[in-house]
């Protein structure tokens, strides 16, 4: 009986099998991945790694913007603004924005909150207005401190030249507007004044007294200090719808009326006297922002003397809202919704310093107040 395959079959098999070992062998060895890694391809050669808190459509976490911690902190100051955003589903985060108009994200806040102003500590002043409680937050970590409840649309003025510890507060219905002195620490309120139609709240730079207006065309404008009467600087002469719009460090307060033209006056609260006008063009819906030494008005910006510095550069002449941010502008346009999808930055010399937009996740910017 023949048998089934001969003595060639069987070398020619064992070289086969020989191949295939051979070939398993120096498909295990063989560096598939990045050199000297293993033989298995790694997560990362393959796909970009996906954290838990990722989903389907954009959120802010995917934006991998910079976060708001102590050193950005530290670093705020001159041309540095604080911002709100708000997402879809109405939360508020703060961020600041930096000269460049790099964003820095931080706390998320309560649907509905409001930034009134910022603390020279790094410290925000926000508004819940579902019970009217101030707090301050800190930006770094998110520690909140309250300063009380039952606000009623209530406008903070910051002392200029003062630490942290007090702001004043101008709060209360239409007709009947009342000031206090908070302190930030405790939340201690102390009157300064009452029951008037107060508004255009401005602080002295030691933060001990308040400055408003009272009444409308024409307007009084009334210093208020705790435990002592009112001292009323009257009416600037000719003036109407007046308000104090600034009160610097070892300067006169400025007071501005807007009218068919606008009419800056410093105001020397101490001895109620009108020390100087000037006279500049009316704001014609642009952007209008007051300084203790500049107003920017009508797409330019002038020195309290009325002498013209500059005009805005193109892009941002047009702007429907601004701030300085000490002698830097930061400027906006808010929309029906009271959103703006940029902020536009400029120097003090009139030039374009940075432009931030509205990152993914995000439907627009609402409060902007100065961080310097």
């Amino acid at each position: 009986m023949r048998p089934l395959r001969g003595p060639r079959f069987w070398i020619a098999w064992t070289v086969v099998l020989g191949l295939v070992v051979i070939g398993s062998l120096w498909a295990l060895t063989y560096p598939w991945g990045d050199a000297g890694g293993s033989g298995v391809p790694s997560a990362s050669a393959t796909a970009p790694s996906v954290s838990s808190s990722d989903t389907s459509s954009p959120s802010p976490t995917a934006t991998a913007l910079p976060g708001l911690d102590d050193s950005v902190v530290a670093a705020m100051g001159e041309g540095w603004v604080v911002t709100t955003l708000v997402d879809g589903s109405g939360a508020v985060t703060l961020a600041a924005v930096d000269p460049s108009g790099g964003l820095y994200l931080g706390p998320v806040l309560p649907a509905g909150s409001r930034l009134l102003a910022m603390l020279a500590d790094g410290r925000a002043v926000v508004l819940d207005p579902s019970d009217g409680t101030l707090r301050t937050v800190a930006l770094a970590t998110g520690d909140a401190a309250s300063l009380g409840a039952g606000w009623q649309d209530p406008v903070v003025a910051v002392p200029a030249g003062a630490d942290a510890t007090q702001i004043l507060v101008e709060s209360g219905p239409a007709g009947s507007r009342t000031v206090d002195a908070v302190s930030t620490v405790d939340g201690t309120a102390t009157r300064l004044g009452d029951a008037a139609d107060r508004h255009g709240l401005v602080s002295s730079a030691d933060g001990t007294t308040a400055l408003t207006a009272i009444g409308s065309a024409p307007s009084s404008i009334v210093a208020s200090t705790a435990g002592a009467d009112d001292v009323s600087s009257g009416a600037p002469l000719g003036g109407s719808a007046c308000e104090p719009e600034a009160w610097d460090a070892d300067r006169q307060a400025i007071v501005v009326c807007a009218d068919d033209q606008t009419t800056v006056w410093a105001l020397e609260p101490t001895t109620a006297t009108y020390a100087s006008a000037a006279t500049v063009p009316a704001a014609g819906g642009l952007a209008f922002a007051v300084s203790g030494s500049r107003i920017l008005v009508a797409g330019s910006v002038y020195g309290i003397d009325g002498t013209l510095k500059w005009a805005l550069p193109e892009g941002a002449a047009k702007a429907t809202a601004g701030i300085f941010t000490g002698t830097a502008l930061a400027l906006w346009s808010p929309g029906d919704d009271g959103t703006a999808a940029q902020v536009v930055l400029v120097r003090p010399t009139g030039r374009l310093s940075g432009v931030v937009n509205v990152p993914d996740g995000y439907s627009g910017f609402v409060q902007v107040v100065a961080a310097g």
